[in-house]
């Protein structure tokens, strides 16, 4: 059965609408919603790097602890439920032993946050 023209049109419409709509929200995480966008993959991978070349040895190279440094991991309780703001907080509180910029800090914390587990 053929549908008369005028809902032909909305139902075009609805169908574009929702395409458009689900476009929009495509990549998107919680994180990258709002004032919060998420960090960018070089971002994360600096991060990486950093935390193997200044963290690991003392929070091992998964961040499970050492018997220089808590563990670190998502599941520890250094880093467990805690915001961006906090890691960044506390990678500043090793930052003279560290010598890391804020952008260096801003990476590390995102790769604590984001991929260490």
């Amino acid at each position: 059965m053929r549908l008369p023209n005028r809902n032909a049109a909305l139902l075009l419409l609805s169908t574009l609408l929702i395409l458009t709509l689900t476009a929009a929200g495509c990549g998107k995480t919680a994180a990258s919603i709002g004032n919060n966008p998420a960090p960018s993959t070089s971002a994360v991978l600096m991060g990486a790097q950093l935390y193997l070349a200044s963290c690991a040895e003392c929070h091992g190279a998964n961040g499970e602890g050492t018997n220089k440094g808590n563990p670190v991991n998502r599941d520890s309780e250094a880093s467990a439920g805690r915001t961006l703001e906090e890691l960044t907080n506390l990678i500043k509180y090793h930052r003279s032993r560290l010598n890391l910029s804020d952008e260096q800090i801003t990476s590390l914390a995102n790769y604590l946050k984001q991929d260490l587990k």
